[in-house]
């Protein structure tokens, strides 16, 4: 026992050491699962802040694509209306150009009324002046010339045109003499027709002709008897045609015998086309009154042409919503205002005529089209409504 107790006290110093070292152990341990705990959460910190970075950069590519996005947005809306302004100020170029062609065509034939009128006047002076000299050669007792034709009476103070027609000094000053001359009234017509709502679907060329083709191709279009009155008194006309196209069904079927064929031919009537070829006015008229011929013109042309066929509605109805039009499209220029006061009587006088015209197609027509406009207040449902029952309300 003793020598136990010796024993154990000669070994108690390494019991120490050894209890040091395993407390060192345990401390080193602990030191490095501490310092593994910090080094994760230190990479936990650095994962989340680099997730935070991630997250902000792409925040902030979201961001730069939807400002650029909103830029390219704006820049488009800019082109866009840039390009709308240029297409206006191309326009505006345009109808300024259009306007001073109109303003030196008038000038030109101003001027050239102008000059007939100083020839007329010239030769009107001379043949006084002659017709002076022989009265004072006679009444001094002189031989008398011989007896010749009728000395000429005192030239028209205006503008002479085909036909033996004549046009005033006041109306000759904007007389749509040729073709060209009537298409920025044609223009002006068809910009009437959009803003009535009733657009032509086509618009048919317009040519401006003599009096004699006028009659020419009136007598042709009247040969079912459509025109009221003499043709020479037409001052416009609408071509059109009609086509109806027919389906024609074969079949061969085998006799009761067996020994031969019988063709059987069935036909179908197939729709019918309208189309207007083109629309005619009497040159040499003021551009007012060409206006309005070309507007009543230009009814029949979208009647034609929107599929109302010639002879489905009455002349009566036809004609007087023709009128209508023409009674619009001069009200319409009368609220625009004139450059003279000529043109605003002729207004006057034109309106004046349409509605007291005592005519029982045109005159009877257009009142009865006109109460009916009254009643609508709207020409594209008054339009449409004939268009759809063949008749007026």
């Amino acid at each position: 026992m003793g020598s136990f107790v010796s024993s154990l006290a000669g070994r108690e110093p390494q019991l120490d050491q050894e209890a040091q070292e395993r407390q060192r152990q345990r401390q080193r341990r602990e030191a490095e699962r501490a310092a593994e705990r910090h080094a994760q959460v230190e990479r936990q910190r650095r994962e989340d802040a680099r997730a935070v970075e991630r997250q902000a950069q792409l925040e902030r590519q979201r961001q730069k694509a939807e400002g650029a996005a909103e830029r390219q947005e704006i820049q488009a809306r800019q082109r866009r209306e840039e390009e709308r302004q240029e297409i206006l100020a191309r326009r505006r170029r345009e109808a300024e150009r259009q306007a001073r062609l109109q303003q030196e065509r008038r000038q030109e034939q101003e001027r050239r009324a102008q000059r007939d009128l100083k020839r007329q006047l010239e030769s009107y002076k001379a043949d006084q002046k002659q017709k002076k000299k022989l009265k004072t050669g006679g009444a001094a007792g002189q031989a008398q010339p011989p007896q010749g034709p009728a000395l000429p009476r005192p030239a028209f103070r205006g503008l002479r045109l085909e036909s033996g027609r004549y046009a005033c000094r006041d109306c000759a000053a904007t007389a749509v003499l040729d073709t060209e001359a009537a298409q920025p009234v044609y223009t002006n017509v068809v910009r009437f027709f959009k803003q009535m709502r009733v657009a032509l679907p086509k618009q048919p060329p317009l040519y401006a002709v003599s009096a004699g083709t006028m009659r020419h191709e009136a007598a042709k279009e009247d040969s079912g008897g459509r025109l009221s009155g003499p043709v020479s008194h037409v001052n416009g006309l609408c071509l059109s045609t009609e086509t109806h196209t027919v389906q024609i069904i074969t079949r061969q079927e085998r006799t009761r015998s067996g020994s031969s064929f019988v063709t059987v031919r069935r036909e179908r009537a197939g729709p019918v086309h309208c189309s207007v070829t083109g629309m005619l006015v009497m040159a040499g008229m003021p551009a007012l009154l060409a206006g309005a011929i070309i507007a009543h013109e230009c009814m029949h042309a979208y009647l034609r042409l929107t599929g109302v066929r010639s002879r489905q509605l009455t002349m009566h109805d036809e004609e007087g919503l023709c009128e209508l039009m023409a009674v619009l499209y001069l009200k319409h220029e009368q609220s625009k205002g004139f450059i003279s006061s000529h043109e605003g009587r002729l207004c006057t006088y034109l309106l004046h005529s349409i509605k007291n015209n005592p005519d029982p197609v045109y005159g009877s027509g257009y009142r009865e089209a006109a109460r009916s406009y009254q009643s609508y207040r709207r020409l594209d449902t008054l339009v449409n409504f004939v268009r759809s029952k063949r008749r007026l309300p």
